[in-house]
């Protein structure tokens, strides 16, 4: 985990990986799962990332960013986070990703667990940012009024 911004909150849990008996993926993806609190999931260079990172900040609250690009996925997040919002909502058919990927591998995500497979091995086709509040909700893009309602009624 990385802190981006003012306001992110350090890794209890990474004492538990001390010793280097796991992989360093491993790690980062279990990591993810672990943390406790906010945890804004996506990329450092994205507009949409910055901008809930600036707007947790500006709201006193404390969270963890976690670049999925170079830090990884865990596959059971990923399903529970499926599971959450649905696949067609994380995946970003928008994204530059997205449209450089052939027709025959866009063609064939077309249920739960093609999306997961593409979303693995493409995290870029993820949608962003994913914030998994501290009471568990999964949130996925930026929404400041979805953010706020959040918010208000989560002990943050």
């Amino acid at each position: 985990m990385v802190p981006m911004q003012k306001g992110c909150t350090g890794l209890a849990a990474a004492n538990v990986f001390k010793d280097n008996h796991f992989p360093q993926t491993f790690k980062n993806r279990m990591l993810a799962v672990l943390t406790p609190g906010v945890v804004v999931f996506g990329i450092p260079n994205c507009d949409s990332v910055k901008k809930t990172c600036v707007w947790l900040a500006s709201q006193g609250i404390s969270y963890t960013f976690h670049n999925f690009k170079k830090q990884g996925i865990a596959p059971d997040l990923l399903s529970a986070w499926t599971a959450a919002v649905g696949w067609e909502t994380l995946v970003n058919r928008k994204s530059t990703t997205w449209r450089q990927l052939d027709p025959a591998t866009r063609l064939a995500v077309c249920n739960a667990a093609s999306a997961t497979d593409l979303m693995l091995r493409h995290p870029g086709v993820i949608k962003r940012p994913v914030v998994r509040w501290a009471d568990g909700r999964i949130s996925v893009g930026f929404d400041i009024v979805q953010f706020a309602k959040i918010a208000a009624t989560s002990s943050l």
